[in-house]
């Protein structure tokens, strides 16, 4: 639901309108509140819906006014219950999963409600990981910054006064609870949810609430199940829902555990999906088994005696939402595209939008990428030598022999060597005496579409790969020169993610060429890096690293990212643009070779499998780089204006293997 939006009530067809014995049913969402009207047997009567916006004062923030929750209640059970011509008999809860209601002696909520989806707890959860071994046993749980326990600690330590203030340390279902019967209570099933209880022990942590410097009389008392009685409905909350004083409430159920009770899942066999502003995908059990360190939850259920496992992924809907309005369409296209098989090249959405639950227990994945990119600057046909293409596959088949040869340690014969030079030399000869093709292009191969096919092999091998990276990986191709309509300069000043939020960018361009042919100093292992320690020292020891541990590791040429160079590498191609904004950066490429910027510029000259084995070393890489646990760190100066002109004054760090 949007923000302030409301469903209208929808009545169930009933064959009388004298007014069934039924039940009242409230789930408090995060982004709206429910009210359901069913009879004893589980018919639904009438149901309706009212909404409330979450609001990001600062990124990572998620909150939302309690006030407003009361008011979404109040008319969408008012909607209900008239759509339903009859009065419940019992009330019963839902809602959202942890999250933290700062309530006065008043019930009175003191600041908006921190919200499950809330990151600025994350320095908070240091103090967790100082418990010790046997405190975080007894939660079984692993830690994320939006349950109620962090984001109480992080309100002690950065608003002391809303704190003092406070009487009770509530989750958003309980806190409505209390405006229902003006008793303030906690159950099993949100409280486990909280890492401030004893899951094993059933019961709130008390030494872990003490280790932490809490304050235990905030926590509400415990009742013993979701189906407890917790009271009834006041006079003043009465009149706020259209519905007469005195009716019993059940102290209701974490949503995710009454969604369980609902759909009869109660055997270790079965699972449950549900999918809401985020999704979770639940098991049963019949004992508490923790495996927090897979990142898995484990909470009580609805039920008087039973657990369950929990994965979550905090953006489901909340992806979909946001996928629909960057695509400019409608709820009704987005489900009709479900129906399409996928393809393969379809692009891969990651939906780390705030941060991640299962497995990876990560809040700081929603918006950090490694950029892939590659460089294209067609220039279009133009008259020049002639090529032979016959001539062209027979000495690369010949050359690819020999190649292999040397990989294995095996020297190549005589004949096999005069036969390679014989080749060449004939195709010297050819170009001087045939004319050009008419579809003869400058930079047709190497410099134009080496990079390009690199990164879109790369990309379909993150895609189809099996194990996802923890960052994103957006692959970018840059057209038109570096200053071009699409180049670098202009992407990297007008970002489609936030700058900020790239924590390395990896270069390929003429990665298709490089042996002793083309370059003195040419062979089946070089390989030429530029700026690769210029601002992050760790990036160039991770490329190193990286590089040791491929099945054919190359030898690196520094030369050109030397200072002074005359090529001006550094500075001239795609990667400057990112580096001037203090992304570290890292150019792989064979280099300027006879053919560049040449008509000759042809796919038969590719080294084909040296360019696989480049886009090896960058797909292995970029995995390393996405995995880190922390950004590549910046240790280097960057430009102090990324507007002015680029000085080569080489690399900090001088190596080479």
């Amino acid at each position: 639901m949007t923000a302030d939006s409301r469903l209208p009530a929808q009545a169930a067809h009933r064959r009388s309108t004298a007014g069934p014995v039924c039940c009242l049913g409230i789930d408090l969402g995060t982004s709206s509140a429910k009210a359901v009207v069913v009879d004893t047997e589980g018919r639904v009567l009438a149901q309706a819906s009212a909404g409330y916006a979450m609001t990001a004062a600062m990124p990572g923030y998620a909150e939302s006014d309690p006030a407003h929750w009361w008011n979404a209640v109040a008319a969408s059970t008012r909607e209900a219950v008239r759509a339903a011509g009859a009065r419940p008999s019992a009330i019963g809860l839902s809602g959202q999963m942890h999250g933290l209601v700062l309530a006065s002696r008043d019930r009175e909520a003191v600041r908006p409600a921190l919200l499950w989806a809330d990151s600025r707890a994350t320095g908070s959860l240091r103090a967790y990981q100082l418990l010790g071994s046997r405190a975080l046993a007894r939660l079984a749980n692993p830690l994320a910054p939006g349950m109620t326990g962090p984001l109480l600690l992080w309100i002690a330590e950065n608003e002391p006064a809303a704190y003092r203030e406070a009487r009770w340390a509530l989750q958003p279902k309980d806190w409505i609870r209390a405006r229902l019967t003006g008793a303030v209570h906690a159950e099993p099933s949100d409280a486990s949810a909280s890492l401030l209880y004893d899951v094993i022990g059933d019961r709130w942590d008390l030494e872990v609430v003490s280790a932490l410097g809490l304050d235990a009389s905030l926590l509400a008392p415990l009742l013993p199940s979701a189906g407890a009685p917790a009271g009834r409905l006041t006079d003043v909350a009465g009149t706020n829902l259209g519905l007469p004083a005195g009716i019993p409430v059940a102290a209701g159920a974490a949503d995710t555990a009454a969604a369980a009770l609902g759909s009869g899942i109660v055997g270790t066999d079965e699972v449950q999906l549900t999918v809401g502003t985020g999704a979770q995908v639940i098991r049963p059990l019949t004992a508490p088994v923790s495996r927090a360190d897979a990142g898995v939850n484990l909470y009580r259920s609805a039920t008087p005696d039973g657990w369950y496992h929990m994965g979550a992924t905090v953006s489901a809907g909340l992806s979909l939402n946001w996928v629909r309005e960057v695509m400019n369409a409608s709820w009704a296209e987005l489900y009709a595209s479900a129906e399409h098989p996928g393809r393969p090249h379809d692009p891969i959405f990651v939906p780390h939008l705030s941060g991640e639950r299962t497995p990876y227990s990560d809040p700081a994945l929603r918006g950090e990428y490694v950029a892939i990119g590659a460089h294209n600057d067609h220039i279009g046909i133009r008259q020049g030598p002639p090529v032979d293409h016959d001539s062209l596959h027979l000495y690369n088949a010949a050359r690819y022999a020999i190649t292999g040869m040397l990989a294995r340690g095996e020297r190549p014969t005589e004949a096999q060597q005069e036969a390679v030079a014989a080749i060449h030399i004939n195709m010297d000869s050819v170009r001087q005496l045939r004319p050009t093709r008419l579809d003869s292009i400058n930079n047709g191969a190497d410099d134009d579409g080496s990079g390009t096919v690199t990164v879109l092999e790369l990309a379909e091998a993150f895609a189809k790969g099996k194990v996802k990276p923890k960052r994103s990986i957006i692959f970018v191709w840059h057209v038109g020169e570096e200053k071009g309509l699409w180049g670098s300069e202009w992407f990297t000043d007008h970002p489609s993610v936030p700058r900020d939020s790239i924590v390395a960018q990896l270069n390929i361009d003429m990665d298709g060429r490089g042996d002793a042919q083309d370059l003195p100093v040419g062979g089946p292992t070089y390989l030429q890096l530029v700026g690769s320690h210029r601002l992050s020292t760790e990036l160039g020891d991770i490329v190193e690293a990286v590089n040791k541990g491929e099945a054919m590791p190359f030898q690196f040429d520094y030369r050109y990212d030397a200072a002074g160079q005359g090529d001006n590498i550094y500075c001239r191609s795609d990667h400057y643009n990112y580096a001037r904004y203090g992304i570290p950066i890292t150019f792989f490429t064979t280099g300027l070779h006879g053919d560049y910027h040449q008509v000759t510029d042809e796919a038969q000259y590719i080294d084909y499998p040296h360019m696989a084995r480049v886009g090896q070393l960058v797909f292995d890489v970029a995995m390393t780089v996405a995995d880190l646990d922390h950004r590549v760190v910046v240790d280097q100066p960057k430009p102090a204006d990324p507007h002015a002109r680029c000085v080569n004054n080489g690399a900090p760090l001088a190596v080479g293997n």
